[in-house]
């Protein structure tokens, strides 16, 4: 890896207990399909894991395919959608721009000037070279203008339909907005089927592996020698997450493959849990604090199959990983963000 394929903090004293920059990038990258972490084996360390995996397994999602008019389905549109109790994010079609996602009750549509043209939905291009930019289209959904029966829905609606194509849609709701009698209803009424999709939180135990020694605070290194050691350390945690070869006791890394050189031979178990589905920033953030009490824990957010546009996040880092790694005896965290 290379140092400019990421860029990273470091965090120390105080900021390790407060509202962090680590936590505010989570906030920012609205949603997540997937959340590893590699934790210390210890007393608190099972309690901690049982906490994360109950709360995982009462959490879900939805999935369905159909042409995007879909989403003013009434019932959908008015009791998830236009209030903003839920998310939604379209699969993006093969070697399209075109996308569709609905958060916080605003209906937010990239596409292609082909599908401009077709749709006719009110959009501008991004760029001022029109011929070749993605355009943009936004709606309110909360707005007086497009309450089901008035034109602006009905025009809404025709031009979703006339998309090319089955679109396939993930639906999200927030536990606290979540209501499961609600969504029985829903899906028998659904004209498509609306297919729930269970979170999936998998723990195993990495046997006899080198885990990096206490990380010091480099705060008297130089700015290079930082990110050196920043990168060092994160593509040991990497390699630790993967369970690669490398890390493994008395295995001998190839320089042409990897540059990482453990700098310890003592070896540990160490625990591996990953959630896999589709969710928001309070399950990654609820996650992330319940990791507080443990000597170490480094957690990877990202998103491996779905493309979020950057319009649904802050300062445009939607595709980026987030990459954390804390250590509670020397209050430390680092943070990484990978492109």
């Amino acid at each position: 890896m290379n140092s400019s394929d990421c860029t990273f903090t470091e965090e120390t004293g105080d900021e390790i207990t407060n509202l962090s920059y680590a936590e505010k990038q989570i906030e920012q990258q609205r949603y997540q399909t997937s959340v590893d972490l590699l934790l210390p084996i210890q007393e608190e360390t099972d309690v901690i894991a049982t906490k994360i995996i109950n709360f995982v397994d009462n959490l879900s999602y939805y999935e369905f395919t159909g042409s995007p008019d879909i989403l003013l389905f009434p019932e959908l549109y008015s009791n998830l959608l236009h209030s903003g109790k839920a998310f939604l994010i379209s699969r993006v079609p093969y070697g399209s721009d075109d996308q569709i996602s609905v958060v916080n009750g605003n209906l937010l549509v990239t596409l292609s000037k082909d599908s401009f043209l077709r749709t006719g939905l009110d959009a501008h291009p991004t760029s001022s070279k029109a011929n070749n930019s993605v355009w943009l289209a936004s709606y309110d959904l909360k707005s007086t203008f497009l309450e089901p029966h008035r034109k602006g829905f009905e025009r809404l609606k025709g031009a979703l339909g006339r998309f090319n194509n089955q679109w396939t849609f993930f639906l999200g709701i927030p536990p606290e907005h979540l209501d499961k009698s609600f969504m029985d209803s829903l899906r028998q009424s659904f004209p498509v089927p609306l297919v729930q999709r269970p979170l999936r939180a998998v723990r195993n135990v990495r046997s006899s592996v080198i885990v990096p020694p206490p990380i010091n605070s480099l705060k008297k290194d130089s700015k290079d020698d930082l990110l050196e050691k920043s990168v060092d350390t994160l593509e040991h945690f990497s390699l630790l997450l993967l369970n690669a070869d490398v890390i493994q006791k008395d295995y001998s890394p190839d320089p042409y493959i990897c540059s990482c050189k453990p700098n310890s031979n003592s070896t540990s178990d160490i625990l591996a849990i990953s959630i896999v589905g589709l969710f928001d920033s309070s399950v990654s953030m609820h996650v992330y604090n319940l990791l507080r009490e443990l000597d170490w824990s480094f957690c990877v957010h990202r998103n491996d199959h779905l493309s979020i546009p950057d319009s649904l996040v802050v300062s445009g880092k939607a595709n980026r990983a987030l990459l954390c790694l804390s250590q509670k005896n020397q209050k430390l965290r680092w943070t990484w963000k990978i492109m």
